[in-house]
């Protein structure tokens, strides 16, 4: 059996813990990629996970494993550095 458990991150409060390894490659995503994951959040469908493990020695660090460019991408978004304009249907919002 093996020692991982699974976490759900706040992204307000988590993810700014989360520090990226040398090893992750660089981002690579098209904008049309990055637009899909943007839109994909508005309609609030699943989106996959972010992989993280601890940081040995570093009490409350994690490491990204996993989920790179997705997490840049969000993380672009929310601090207005990626545009994304699209018409928004109205019934989506009104839940």
């Amino acid at each position: 059996m093996s020692n991982y458990e699974y976490l759900q991150l706040s992204y307000q409060r988590d993810l700014k813990r989360v520090k990226l390894p040398k090893f992750q490659r660089g981002l690579v995503w098209t904008k049309q990629k990055r637009n899909d994951l943007i839109l994909t959040l508005h309609r609030d469908f699943p989106f996959g996970a972010l992989l993280v493990a601890p940081i040995e020695g570093e009490q409350s660090q994690l490491r990204l494993l996993d989920g790179q460019q997705r997490l840049s991408t969000i993380k672009n978004y929310e601090d207005n550095k990626a545009a994304y304009w699209a018409q928004l249907n109205p019934e989506n919002y009104n839940r």
